[in-house]
């Protein structure tokens, strides 16, 4: 039996808890250790997430106890590229982002959004994470640049001239969207969901899309169902790097990605 260790992202705790719950009850399902990061990960840098991530990949595979170290991230602005192993191998699925996994690839993902620009998308882990700007780490790019700080805030930093111009332009962060869509992924949360998902989209007068989510790219990934199509197996010593071929990342040796 085979023994992984998976490092995800904390948006997917509740998809990710499901499938191990009928892991559990299945002979033979692979055993899975399972370890969630903060969601404010996403709002570092590139660099600072590589890190981040680095340091639990190189406990997890100097400890001698797993077949492979999993991740529950996508490419993620290049987060990812970098990230290597010295013992076991290291799975990671193809896709631009978490949302792209939920829409079963990046075609799906791709052509929704190329069909619909200006979407604003949501699972029931960015409902209840995403949201609220008070989990934005100091180091954030977002708390830098002052996101959820009040309009007195800046202009006591700014001046009360500049201050109200800087909170508005900070503010249009939204203003280019038009539709919002909920893809729904836990069928015991679903409803309460869409009712947010429609508050959220009435408040902003998007228009709202509520579609149907897929988790089968997780479910192939703890289940060491790892084709070439949806995933890339790095083996020790190899590291990440991204591709513009199709495929985008691919395993390469001895190559200092940054």
């Amino acid at each position: 039996m085979s023994n992984f260790y998976l490092i995800a992202c904390e948006i997917f705790t509740h998809e990710i808890s499901r499938i191990l719950d009928v892991m559990a009850k299945t002979e033979g399902s692979p055993r899975i250790s399972a370890e969630f990061l903060p969601k404010g990960l996403h709002d570092l840098s590139a660099a600072e997430r590589r890190n981040r991530l680095k340091e639990v990949i190189e406990i997890a595979d100097h400890s001698g106890k797993y077949d492979a170290i999993l991740l529950g991230y996508g490419l993620c602005s290049r987060g990812i590229v970098g990230l290597r192993t010295e013992r076991v191998p290291l799975v990671v699925p193809r896709v631009h982002d978490c949302i792209a996994l939920f829409f079963g690839g990046n075609s799906a993902y791709e052509k929704y959004f190329f069909d619909h620009p200006g979407t604003y998308f949501q699972t029931v882990g960015w409902q209840e994470l995403g949201e609220d700007l008070a989990l934005l780490p100091p180091e954030s790019i977002q708390a830098q640049c002052g996101a959820g700080e009040s309009l007195e805030s800046f202009c006591e930093k700014y001046g009360p001239e500049n201050g109200p111009w800087l909170w508005e332009e900070l503010g249009k962060m939204t203003r280019n969207y038009s539709h919002l869509a909920f893809l729904k992924t836990v069928p015991s949360t679903d409803a309460l969901c869409v009712e947010k998902a429609q508050l959220k989209a009435a408040e902003n007068g998007w228009t709202l899309d509520v579609l149907q989510g897929t988790s089968e790219i997780l479910i192939k990934l703890l289940n060491g169902l790892w084709d070439e199509s949806d995933f890339l197996r790095v083996p020790p010593e190899y590291r990440i790097r991204e591709s513009f071929d199709g495929s985008l990342i691919q395993a390469i040796r001895n190559e200092n990605d940054r």
